[in-house]
């Protein structure tokens, strides 16, 4: 069963989810401020990007989460 693959739980998603925040973070610091040296982030990053992939991932995670749960009442205490 794929749920109990120790390859699974642990993995290296949070550091993608944290790349893709961090950009999110760098375009809006730029865009909120018009602080001139961060214009170059802009060409290289996109916020829509980000917080679309940062959502894919964490859809991703979720749902691996709901096929390793034994029951709907079990996934909903881990989600709340």
């Amino acid at each position: 069963m794929l749920g109990n693959s120790p390859r699974l739980k642990k993995n290296n998603f949070d550091l993608i989810r944290l790349l893709f925040s961090g950009a999110v973070l760098l375009v809006h610091a730029y865009q909120l401020s018009g602080f001139q040296q961060l214009e170059v982030i802009t060409r290289i990053l996109s916020s829509a990007m980000a917080v679309k992939s940062f959502f894919v991932v964490s859809g991703f995670l979720i749902f691996m989460s709901f096929e390793r749960t034994e029951s709907i009442s079990s996934y909903a205490k881990k989600r709340i």
